[in-house]
């Protein structure tokens, strides 16, 4: 388990809903301190921590098969 300041998870909500596939979004829309946190967590990071706040539904193999 990565372990994740106290800082990063005080960020704004809408860093949960920051979208991994448009990483060339216009830096002048988001908020300073969405950034911050964006550039502090890797891609594996924000994932791990999507899936542990249950922002991302997990399939399982079951799932998978429908």
């Amino acid at each position: 388990m990565i372990r994740i300041s106290r800082r990063i998870l005080q960020a704004k909500r809408s860093l949960l809903k920051w979208r991994l596939t448009n990483e060339n979004s216009d830096s002048s829309v988001e908020d300073a301190s969405d950034r911050e946190v964006r550039d502090i967590l890797t891609k594996e990071q924000m994932l791990e921590l999507l899936l542990q706040l249950g922002s991302i539904p997990t399939r399982t193999r079951s799932d998978a098969r429908d």
